[in-house]
């Protein structure tokens, strides 16, 4: 699967049910990511092998807990706020 391909992925109903856990969360193709954190879609990637943002991989493609995200921005925004 190319990138373009991998990023054009938007889970659907169906692909729901081959999730891993949490189910409940919200998942995000990597350009959803990238765009949520602002920054390139290779960061994202980037971030995912140094273990600062949880992925998994799935037939769909690589997909992003939303909720990594949105703890990447607070730790971003705390260290921000202590310069």
């Amino acid at each position: 699967m190319t990138r373009a391909e991998e990023e054009a992925i938007v889970p659907t109903t169906e692909a729901k049910a081959i999730l891993p856990e949490p189910i409940a969360g919200e998942w995000l193709t990597v350009s959803q990511a990238a765009r949520r954190i602002e920054r390139a879609p290779q960061t994202v990637r980037d971030l995912i092998a140094a273990g600062r943002l949880r992925a998994t991989m799935t037939p769909l493609g690589r997909l992003i807990e939303a909720a990594s995200c949105d703890e990447l921005l607070a730790r971003r925004a705390a260290t921000s706020a202590a310069k």
